[in-house]
């Protein structure tokens, strides 16, 4: 669907022209970085919502992937619609938006994202080796090599809401950008009076959605 910045009923057909530059590379990369948040705060719900439950290896699946979703949204990377552009670290930005308990929150996530999921130097997965002797009773010996791994599925319950809260803050915040960027952009573009040129490139478009 095509989401518009003017008040059109949803399920018109509209034409569409296609824009570059930085106007439009910006209100793309916002866009993006929400969709990264609206999935890192849905993977945080479902993790919760599976807490006690059996299914440890989707509940963990959930967890990382939220995680990695929210370390997306809140770095750098390839941007939209500009040559060579860079979609924007906003965590500067976004973090004293927070309160000082979700700061804490904020900052248990982001470690875990860096070093528990995106790099193994966390005290979130556990390894030791170690030499197995025969029990007293038995002649000394040595009766093999024991390997022992412990893996973190997740955080309690009480962490998920927290960061599925934070989520909900950025995102509030970005969806009003988002939406102030969309109109700015349509009334430059209404601004040029190029509404000919638009028309003779325009090629059609999904059904509108407000």
């Amino acid at each position: 669907m095509t989401t518009v910045a003017g008040g059109l009923p949803p399920g018109m057909l509209l034409a569409q022209v296609g824009l570059t530059g930085p106007a439009a590379g910006w209100v793309a990369d916002v866009d993006s970085i929400c969709r990264d948040l609206v999935f890192a705060k849905q993977c945080a719900e479902g993790y919760a919502a599976m807490i006690g439950g059996e299914d440890h290896v989707v509940a963990r699946a959930l967890w990382n992937a939220g995680l990695i979703a929210y370390r997306r949204a809140l770095n750098t990377g390839r941007g939209h619609l500009v040559k060579k552009g860079s979609r924007p670290r906003l965590l500067d930005d976004l973090v004293p938006m927070l309160s000082d308990t979700q700061k804490e929150t904020h900052e248990l996530a982001y470690e875990m994202a860096n070093q528990h999921v995106a790099h193994r130097v966390g005290d979130h997965e556990l390894a030791s080796v170690g030499i197995l002797l025969n029990p007293p009773s038995a002649p000394r010996g040595v009766a093999g090599v024991a390997l022992l791994g412990a893996h973190m599925i997740g955080p309690e319950l009480g962490v998920a809401e927290k960061f599925a809260a934070v989520c909900e803050v950025f995102l509030n915040a970005l969806e009003a950008e988002r939406s102030q960027s969309l109109q700015a952009l349509q009334e430059a573009v209404i601004a040029t009076g190029s509404l000919d040129e638009l028309y003779a490139k325009a090629v059609p478009a999904e059904p509108s959605s407000n």
